[in-house]
């Protein structure tokens, strides 16, 4: 089998997991397209279509590429829809008031987390910085730190629960 015969014959189906995967989003079809271009650059791409993995393979790069803030795909298509840039929304809008009010409990919440911090050790405020001020992932950090991404995974998530069970959650009204 080609791989435009591949292709025609499961793009309607690629094309509803890609709507799926990106919930239907306008930016599905591009997910689908970028991701059929990463197969056909592979140097086994027949051997992947003719093993009847190709259809998972295309999922899997389409997973990837959404959900992943450091993909190529991401830095393309999806890093200016998702910034916003504050000033020229507010001066389009008047709803300065109302951005105002919200971004007063937003900093108030941010004091509260950094004041909940000091109520735990060292090593897991280091890491929780780390993790969220810089904005570093898990495996960064442990390749930095050499510490097991395990045990700095276990780490955040027990900050993160402290967290949330101290720290009533911002309700919009």
């Amino acid at each position: 089998m080609t791989v435009n015969d591949w292709t025609n014959q499961n793009y309607s189906s690629l094309l509803t997991a890609a709507k799926n995967i990106s919930y239907n989003d306008e930016l599905s079809t591009e997910l689908l397209h970028y991701s059929l271009e990463q197969l056909l650059f592979k140097p086994n791409v027949l051997d992947i279509i003719n093993s009847g993995g190709a259809q998972f393979y295309i999922v899997r790069i389409m997973l990837n590429q959404w959900r992943s803030t450091t993909s190529p795909f991401y830095k393309i298509y999806r890093k200016d829809v998702c910034q916003i840039d504050l000033d020229s929304y507010l001066s389009k809008n008047d709803v300065a008031d109302e951005v105002t009010e919200h971004t007063e409990q937003i900093d108030l919440t941010a004091n509260d987390i950094r004041n909940e911090l000091h109520n735990l050790g060292w090593y897991d405020q280091t890491l929780f910085k780390l993790y969220c001020e810089e904005g570093r992932t898990i495996s960064s950090i442990s390749r930095e730190t050499k510490i097991p991404r395990t045990s700095i995974s276990l780490s955040i998530n027990r900050v993160k629960r402290h967290i949330r069970s101290k720290i009533k959650p911002i309700t919009y009204e």
